[in-house]
């Protein structure tokens, strides 16, 4: 644990200089950068390197407080409350396609010799995921909506039936490859059969939602 406050000592003051050196900040979104840079340090990348070294990695280093899902929180409230410039908006365009390589091409490099699908760079704690996650994030807030004022008004009536389809997607990926026949592990599961399963997911919200009693439950 010793190790652990140290190491987040050092990180944070090495952040918050390089931060505020480039960016004028308040300090609630100082707070959360640096929180949030901590977690990513120790929860996304760190393990990943362990496990690629064959060291075991020591898990009192994870910050708690932003451990597990909620590094996405924090990673939410910086992209939706603090203005991106167009470099650095690249730069999260580029990593994004860096995570996405990482993701599919580093665990075909390490799945195919072992005859096994590993799971290092798999994982929506992992950098890679991380990484994809914050350029779709930013890509989609700096994308110019008003002149696609059709798409803006149709993912709009859509985006009410996200949480239903986050609560239900899980059974449509369990059962839905059994009932047309296809492995979970081919391509053409893993590319169309996920906007398949989105796509089904949002029929049956739009279906529930006709439901008084089912509405309130997903939240429509």
């Amino acid at each position: 644990m010793a190790y652990f406050i140290g190491l987040a000592v050092i990180i944070l003051l090495v952040l918050k200089i390089v931060i505020t050196g480039h960016y004028k900040l308040s300090q609630m979104i100082l707070a959360v950068a640096c929180a949030d840079a901590i977690a990513f340090i120790t929860i996304s990348v760190l393990p990943v390197v362990f496990k690629l070294s064959g060291i075991s990695y020591n898990d009192d280093m994870r910050l708690p407080v932003a451990g597990g899902y909620l590094i996405y929180v924090f990673l939410g409230y910086l992209i939706s409350h603090h203005q991106i410039d167009r470099k650095l908006r690249i730069i999260s365009y580029l990593l994004a396609v860096l995570g996405w390589a990482f993701h599919f091409f580093g665990t075909s490099a390490l799945s195919l010799p072992a005859g096994r699908i590993v799971d290092t760079f798999k994982g929506y704690t992992n950098f890679p995921a991380i990484l994809q996650a914050a350029g779709v994030f930013i890509a989609i807030r700096y994308f110019p909506w008003d002149r696609f004022r059709h798409v803006s008004c149709m993912l709009m009536k859509l985006s009410k039936y996200t949480f239903g389809v986050y609560l239900i997607h899980i059974y449509a990926v369990w059962g839905f490859p059994k009932v047309i026949g296809f492995s979970s592990d081919s391509i053409i599961w893993r590319t169309v059969g996920a906007l398949a399963v989105f796509i089904l997911c949002e029929a049956m919200c739009l279906c529930m939602s006709k439901v008084p009693v089912i509405r309130k439950t997903i939240g429509i």
